[in-house]
């Protein structure tokens, strides 16, 4: 995906690189040279010198814009994903707490294994769902990177741009999201269970459906306190 560029500026007389830098509050010169956009004015733009009027040039947005529209995405993702476990969670009370209790043994339940299997498909499509919804944190990991105040989790989102998924990535880990879509996995939770009766092995899946719903508000929030600490710093400079 592209930058979301904050403005066009088209130079007048005496305008300069470095001019142009406090006048956008950019980190650097470098966030207007090495964007792809200015690719055929970059010969102007390393001179040196006084850029030539009437030159058109992409601004990208600065680092404290970014800064905060990534803290706006996280606060607006944190509550879809606990309104996506708590939906999961009532699923779960009605359809498989009740197949368990009623399997004799829950490895030869066919209606637990069902019921699990229509949890995988509603996790994964969640999951996907909820990442469609977030892939302009992609955009903001491109600018960060253009703006040279990055961290590696916003360059290495930038970079994974094709992975549908990956507007995630800013708030959960890519080894946790695995794990999320895969928790209600049949096959799974059939392991876990061999050696349970029905009530223990409805106590291991809600155990370890709040371990995971755990983990994941814990990463946003921990994205959350990160993003608002490097504000204050960009806003100290």
């Amino acid at each position: 995906m592209s930058i979301k560029f904050a403005s066009v500026h088209t130079t007048r007389d005496g305008d300069t690189l470095d001019a142009l830098v406090g006048q956008y509050r950019l980190s650097s010169s470098l966030a207007i040279v090495e964007i792809e956009s200015n690719a055929a004015i970059r010969e102007h733009l390393q001179s040196g010198s006084s850029l030539p009027a009437g030159l058109v040039i992409h601004i990208p947005p600065n680092a404290i814009d970014l800064v905060r529209e990534r803290l706006y995405r996280l606060h607006e993702i944190r509550p879809v994903l606990l309104s996506h476990f708590d939906t999961m969670r009532e699923i779960a009370e009605s359809d498989l707490r009740s197949a368990l209790v009623d399997a004799a043994t829950p490895i030869d339940s066919a209606g637990a294994f069902g019921v699990l299997g229509e949890l995988a498909e509603f996790v994964a499509e969640s999951v996907t769902s909820i990442a469609a919804n977030t892939s302009s944190l992609i955009d903001i990991g491109v600018g960060m990177s253009a703006t040279h105040v990055a961290t590696d989790a916003d360059r290495a989102v930038a970079g994974t741009a094709q992975d549908p998924r990956c507007g995630l990535y800013w708030s959960v880990t890519p080894p946790i999201l695995n794990q999320w879509e895969t928790m209600w996995d049949p096959e799974l939770w059939l392991a876990k269970w061999s050696d349970a009766d029905s009530g223990d092995a409805w106590g291991r899946a809600s155990q370890y459906k709040n371990t995971i719903r755990s983990i994941v508000v814990q990463q946003v929030d921990t994205r959350i306190r990160e993003s608002q600490s490097l504000e204050r710093q960009l806003r100290a400079e």
